[in-house]
Parts: structure tokens; C-alpha cells; sequence
């Protein structure tokens, strides 16, 4: 079944909407392929529920899976829990066990440690993030193979809200906005190149949450609009747009849960919309594809992808 969007209370759906088998488990979350799903105790599935492997997602954090879907990038802290104030190390593991340290990046405090943005194996590159008390405070890029730094941005204190890097750590998406008072400090979103930190793209009163495969279409969400979009981000040009649903109870400014799926090797998007603290969740899935948006489902159900905005 390879490359499909897996929908626990729903089964597999293929990139056209239609019904492609089951979710055999209760899944957390699926390969960038759709190939493999994994719970939250660590356990690796095939499509068919099949184990296929294990990687320890109680220990250190990630991990994040590569965009081959057979590898995962994740820390590993200094000592045996995140007392140990000192560099942490990034890991690339297959799920039969074998691993190799890549080097070593940030610091594991109580209030501040790394993580992982993107792991390509396809460019050779892991993007990685330093959060401290809240705000982000550097973003590094490594080659997978040496080691070797390609890129560093550090921020000054309570500057930075929120960065995401494209699946093949290409571009780095910069969210300057703060919740509750947008714009501030700095405002919007700013798109780079990597490794050269060119800026080729700035947006007011949107955030970036993911992007395409291939990296030409970005999701966004305006939470002053209360809308999620897709947009061809170099020219500007708008492909699909959607309200938030309002909540069944609760505040009515309530931002709903998004996830995002990239189709490999395609400008295809899988996007959720879930409203998780309303009464009576629903989530809908919408299907991007060939310049258009469509609703493939709205149930109470919860798909295994989600955005991977840091």
C-alpha cells in the first residue's frame, strides 16, 4: 500500500480518497512513505500490522523520522535523565538497532534542550533547534554522513517564537509572532535557504507550518483570519484556503489542531483540521493536489500525521 494516509477510526486512504485497507493498531504516528507506523511505546508496524523493528521514544528526544522512512534522527542526552546540564548528541538509528552519533549539539537543561526540524538522507542533512525557557535561541544544520556544520543562526533572547525546516532541511521557515499579540516582536514569517541563509520569502500574519515534498507549496495558518492555506510561497499565489471550524463549547477563538502530510516526491498535501477540545471532535481531511483543495472526510477521527512546527 506504500504511500498513504493512515487514519486511526478510519483505515489507510490512498492519494485519491479512496479506501486503501486498514490501520491495523492504534498507531501515533507514520513514516513519510506510509509504509510503517509506530505507537507510542516504540513499536515500528508495517501497513499490515506486522512488527517491523522498535526505536525508543522514551529516551532523549525524537526521534524524527528521515525522509527514507527507514531512518530516524533523535537526542540523546548527557546523562540518564535531563539534570545533566551539557551538549546533548544527535543519533541516526535504523529500527534493527544499529545507530552512529553524528555530533554533538545544544544543551539539556530543566527549561532548555534540542531537537530535531529535519532528516534527510536524500541531501545528507539533519536541521536542528536549541529552545530555551520558551523561545528559540539557535538553528544548526549538519552534514548526516560527517558531521560537519553547514549552517548556524543564533537569536537574541525572546526574539525567536518558532522555526520548521522543509523535509530535506532545504529551507528554514523564522515565526517572529507571538500568541496573543501578533507581529510582536519582529512579526511574520521569514523563509531562508540553507546553508546560505538567504531570505526568499517574507509573509505578514502568517505562519508556516509545512511545506511540500519538493518544497514548492507551504501550509499556513493566520490565527487572526482563523483560516489554514496552501500557497506556491515564491509567487504569493493562494491554492486552497479553509476557515477554522468553530468549537462546539469553549472559546470561540480556539485554534484548532492541524496536521500535515507531504506526498513524496510530489506537491500533494494531506491537511487535518481537528477541533480536539470541542465536544464533539471532528477532524476533516482535505486532499491538495493539481492547484485544487478537496474534502476527502470529516469524522471523529485522528489521522497518524502531524505538523512538525517547533
Amino acid at each position: 500500500m506504500g504511500a498513504a494516509l493512515r487514519v486511526v477510526g478510519c483505515g489507510a486512504l490512498d492519494w485519491s480518497g479512496k479506501p486503501a485497507g486498514q490501520v491495523a493498531l492504534n498507531a501515533s504516528t507514520q513514516t513519510p512513505d506510509g509504509s510503517k507506523l509506530s505507537s507510542t511505546s516504540g513499536e515500528v508496524y508495517d501497513a499490515t500490522g506486522h512488527p517491523v523493528g522498535y526505536t525508543d521514544f522514551t529516551k532523549g528526544r525524537g526521534p524524527f523520522w528521515a525522509d527514507d522512512s527507514r531512518h530516524v534522527c533523535s537526542f540523546v542526552p548527557p546523562g540518564a535523565d535531563f539534570v545533566q546540564e551539557a551538549p546533548g548528541t544527535i543519533w541516526l538509528k535504523t529500527l534493527d538497532g544499529k545507530a552512529r552519533s553524528v555530533t554533538s549539539y545544544g544543551i539539556f537543561t530543566g527549561n532548555a534542550g534540542p531537537e530535531v526540524l529535519a532528516c534527510s538522507i536524500s541531501a545528507d542533512r539533519v536541521v536542528v533547534a536549541q529552545r530555551s525557557f520558551g523561545w528559540v535561541t539557535d538553528v544548526s544544520a549538519f552534514t548526516l554522513s560527517t558531521g560537519a556544520r553547514l549552517f548556524q543562526r543564533t537569536y537574541p533572547a525572546q526574539q525567536m517564537a518558532r522555526v520548521m525546516a522543509s523535509r530535506d532541511g532545504l529551507y528554514l521557515a523564522e515565526d517572529r509572532s507571538v500568541l496573543g499579540s501578533p507581529g510582536v516582536p519582529g512579526g511574520g514569517t521569514v523563509v531562508r535557504s540553507l546553508p546560505d541563509g538567504t531570505v526568499l520569502g517574507q509573509f505578514a500574519d502568517l505562519e508556516i507550518i509545512a511545506f511540500s515534498w519538493e518544497g514548492s507549496v507551504a501550509v499556513m495558518v493566520s490565527k487572526t483570519r482563523r483560516i489554514v492555506l496552501t500557497m506556491l510561497w515564491r509567487s504569493g499565489l493562494v491554492i486552497w484556503s479553509a476557515s477554522f471550524p468553530n468549537p462546539a463549547a469553549g472559546p470561540q477563538n480556539f485554534v484548532p489542531a492541524i496536521g500535515v502530510l507531504a506526498r513524496p516526491a510530489s506537491s500533494d498535501l494531506a491537511v487535518s483540521i481537528s477541533l480536539e477540545k470541542a465536544d464533539s471532535p471532528t477532524t476533516e481531511v482535505w486532499l491538495i493536489s493539481g492547484g485544487t483543495g478537496r474534502l476527502i472526510l470529516s469524522a471523529r477521527v485522528r489521522p497518524t500525521f502531524e505538523s512538525s512546527f517547533f
